[in-house]
């Protein structure tokens, strides 16, 4: 699903107040689900950006988006995933009600 090759058959998750982005490979979540406690599935966060005027790339965090929507630093992010039917994801915050598609 979606148009980011990187997050096909990955399981994408979130830390609500952070803002953080994680995914896991959903094959290696099924392959981990054994019942023994030490196995796990490797997580990774994701790194979002965002483009400048001269179209060069500048990571940020969720809450950096949300801070600059607002114009103040904020004490959480508020972060909810969505998915669209195409399977593009959505990021929202009640914070700044905006709505943003992860896009490639």
């Amino acid at each position: 699903h979606g148009k980011i090759a990187a997050l096909r058959g990955k399981y994408v998750f979130g830390d609500i107040q952070r803002g953080r982005i994680f995914v896991a490979d959903i094959a290696a979540l099924k392959k981990a689900d054994d019942g023994i406690p030490q196995t796990v599935a490797p997580i990774e966060e994701v790194q979002l950006y965002v483009k400048d005027a001269d179209g060069k790339r500048v990571d940020v965090s969720f809450q950096d988006l949300i801070e600059k929507t607002m114009g103040s630093k904020i004490p959480r992010a508020d972060l909810h995933i969505a998915r669209t039917r195409d399977g593009e994801l959505l990021l929202t915050s009640r914070q700044d009600g905006m709505i943003r598609m992860l896009v490639p």
